[in-house]
């Protein structure tokens, strides 16, 4: 009915009309939002750094920035980092539970980074994702506001200088930059009269929910992958986007438009750079549609055969999840429970199968009892006896983390997993809830050694002589050693911004134990050029390959590059799509070249070590391997002399950090480096990869002196898994730390 000429309106008829002027729609003001969407905020958790801060705003200090005038309405800010999707998201949905107008934000501030400012794979993704968060926060009702600033603090306190800001919500980030980052605008922001809050959504467990019994943290995977299923508590289920936003005022948006930009202001990406990433958009689909998209994809033709060709480079055979999941378009938890869901369900089909054979078989349980006994005995008894040995205390026969589990029948199906190794007995789903546990294991360390990303873990892999030979790097980086696995591997970074994990384990093997560069010139590069540019889960990868971890690669163990490539590239497929020189070899010959003919080469149309040819191997094997005992060597006689160089060779050696290698303008047009698994890198052979050839895997004389010393540095070697050649080596490396004992006693 029209309202008379000169009638009152009301308050909701004024706040619409002024939205209308303004161009936001009718009923999306003050209290536009659903109440039914108000669910209850999770658990708030910080970062041990910041968990000192008092929970209360505290009084202004003098330097506060002036709060404006409330005029402008009372709004709750949604700062979004790399969490970039609105479902299951704890920031947001606390934001909208706490009642206010929401106004989301982004700040593009690169020289926070430091040397470890996105890349330009890495940038070319975030500028798509956002723009599909934009489009997933209109579909609620929201506006999504871009900040540029040096330091994302000054660009906050810009805002709230001019915004009524009455509350702060974002998701924890877990690398070194942003936990400094983070206890800093905690700290700051409280102390100016702004409750800031933080929240979980990036991993299964916070870091200092899974410690040891006595409050420490882990050191090996195996320990902290037991006690992680053994937690008394599930991960988080995922939740659901609201339905509607509350946009705050027009009033706040005049106000925005002194400090905020548009996206395209924000220049992540310059014109060449754009140029050069064209081919990438044929590839990929950033955003939380295409994320959900190839999971789904996966769950349907390639998680049943994960466990036995996750490690085939020449086929689809992951998930290649990483980017999504690195910039949060899709969310861990979800991804935990659609695999367990499945789970589930294919062990329930096993079970029928089993009891539908075994005549003396009990009658099947009921969904929620059921329990795989062929699958779950081992792993219970495996959990458990991780559990004795590192001191967890289980609250209950059956871990948490695996008390729903699907069960047959008792004894049915003993007879299929009696003698196989764990990874067989989990099964791929299993297997790939182990690649997410790793990823939890990369933010686990980053948080406890944020220092892991400049030096190794170890301290003693830290005089380490390498060769810093800028020729042989710029080999590397072009796909021009000569090795045509590891040319394949880096020319495919190089134009898809993406490499198979395995690969990625070869291509930083051949890097630091056959041409003995630095690890870190490495991680900058792959920080460069990857799409799924992860500072924690590249750092891991990198320690784990280079020897840095107690649980890792030894220093000395060098792979053999042409039984990786008949192992995971049998028929040359691989290699032939990236080196297009070496297309028409046979396959006897595609992986090692300078072995083939003359006459098979001619035919081939290959010429080796010329001028738009392929190159000859840019190190003999023999002779790599000769320079790595020297190194090991090297390492040795430091630890003898405790710390001191003796002779000409130690005298290259500098404790300095590693010098930046030159990235050049050689620009030709990624999960960040996930730890390698296959091999003697499994998951499960991890904490005895040491142990590889060793006939007893007792704890030897060697490794009960170094138990002894190790709490030194706060690290734990691995009781029980150094083979008896190792002996020496490590020995004399922990003579160090029991000098340097003694004199801080004396």
């Amino acid at each position: 009915m029209p309202q008379a000429r000169g009638a009152r309106r009301s308050p909701r008829q004024r706040q619409n009309s002024k939205n209308k002027k303004a161009g936001i729609p009718a009923g999306s003001g003050v209290g536009g939002a659903n109440a039914a969407n108000a669910a209850a905020p999770t658990t708030t958790t910080t970062t041990a750094a910041a968990a000192a801060a008092p929970p209360t705003a505290a009084a202004p200090t003098a330097a506060a920035v002036p709060r404006p005038n409330s005029n402008n309405g009372e709004v709750s800010v949604v700062w979004f980092r790399r969490d970039l999707r609105t479902d299951d998201n704890p920031a947001l949905n606390a934001a909208v539970a706490a009642g206010r107008p929401i106004l989301p934000i982004f700040i593009w501030e690169p020289e926070e980074q430091g040397q470890f400012q996105p890349g330009r794979g890495s940038r070319w993704w975030l500028n798509r994702s956002l723009a599909r968060l934009e489009d997933d926060l209109k579909a609620i009702g929201a506006r999504l506001a871009y900040l540029r600033g040096t330091t994302a603090l000054r660009a906050l306190r810009s805002l709230f200088a001019r915004v009524d800001v009455k509350e702060l919500f974002f998701n924890n980030l877990y690398d070194a930059v942003s936990l400094a980052r983070d206890c800093s605008v905690k700290e700051t922001l409280n102390n100016e009269g702004v409750t800031v809050t933080t929240f979980n959504a990036d991993l299964l467990y916070e870091p200092w929910e899974v410690l040891g019994s006595g409050g420490e943290p882990f050191h090996t995977f195996e320990a902290f992958w037991s006690r992680m299923q053994c937690l008394s508590y599930a991960p988080r289920r995922p939740e659901s986007a609201p339905a509607r936003i509350a946009l705050p005022s027009s009033d706040v948006f005049d106000a925005l438009r002194e400090v905020a930009c548009t996206r395209d202001e924000l220049a992540l990406l310059t014109e060449d750079e754009d140029r050069c990433t064209e081919s990438l958009s044929a590839r990929w689909r950033p955003g939380g549609h295409g994320a959900r998209r190839i999971f789904e994809s996966f769950c349907r033709h390639a998680l049943e055969s994960f466990s036995w060709e996750r490690a085939k480079v020449d086929i689809a055979s992951t998930s290649q999840l990483s980017p999504h999941m690195h910039y949060g378009e899709i969310s861990v938890r979800r991804i935990y429970y659609a695999v367990k869901d499945l789970e589930y369900a294919a062990a329930r089909n096993e079970t029928r199968g089993v009891t539908a054979l075994s005549e003396e078989a009990e009658p099947p349980a009921p969904y929620d009892e059921m329990d795989d006994a062929s699958t779950l005995a081992v792993r219970r008894r495996r959990v458990h006896e991780d559990a004795r040995r590192t001191g967890c205390r289980l609250g209950d026969d059956t871990p948490a983390g695996m008390a729903n589990m699907p069960r047959t029948p008792a004894g049915a199906g003993s007879h299929h997993t009696a003698g196989k190794p764990a990874r067989e007995v989990e099964g791929p789903h299993g297997e790939y809830l182990r690649c997410l546990g790793l990823r939890e294991w990369s933010r686990y360390l980053s948080f406890f050694y944020p220092f892991t990303h400049e030096r190794s873990l170890l301290s003693q892999l830290r005089a380490v002589p390498w060769n810093y030979d800028e020729t042989m790097f710029h080999r590397w980086k072009m796909g021009t050693t000569g090795y045509p696995l590891v040319d394949a591997a880096m020319r495919q970074l190089w134009s898809t911004g993406w490499l198979h994990n395995r690969m990625r384990m070869v291509v930083a093997s051949f890097l630091v134990k056959h041409l003995l560069l630095p690890w870190q010139w490495g991680l900058r590069h792959f920080w460069e050029c990857q799409l799924d540019a992860d500072l924690e889960s590249d750092v891991l990868g990198w320690q784990y390959v280079s020897g840095c971890l107690a649980d890792g690669h030894t220093f000395m163990t060098q792979i053999d590059l042409e039984m990786e490539a008949r192992r995971f590239d049998p028929n040359g497929n691989y290699v032939r799509r990236w080196i297009t020189q070496l297309s028409r070899l046979p396959t006897q010959h595609i992986h090692a070249p300078w072995l083939a003919p003359t006459e098979v080469l001619a035919a081939a149309g290959v010429e080796l070590g010329s001028d738009g040819g392929y190159p000859l191997p840019i190190v003999d094997p023999a002779e790599s391997k000769e320079r790595l005992q020297r190194a090991v060597d090297h390492l040795r006689r430091i630890a003898i002399n405790g710390g001191q160089a003796t002779n000409a060779l130690t005298a290259e050696v500098s404790t300095a950090p590693v010098p930046p290698a030159e990235s050049g303008d050689d620009e030709v047009g990624e999960h960040g480096g996930s730890v390698p698994l296959e091999g003697a890198g499994s998951p499960e052979e991890m904490s005895n990869s040491h142990a590889a050839g060793c006939p007893s895997r007792e704890m030897s004389p060697t490794a009960a002196k170094r138990s002894e010393v190790a709490a030194m540095d706060g690290i734990d070697f691995g009781k029980g898994t150094l083979p008896p050649t190792l002996r020496d080596v490590h020995d004399d490396m922990c003579s160090i730390d029991r000098m340097n004992k003694r004199k801080r006693l004396a």
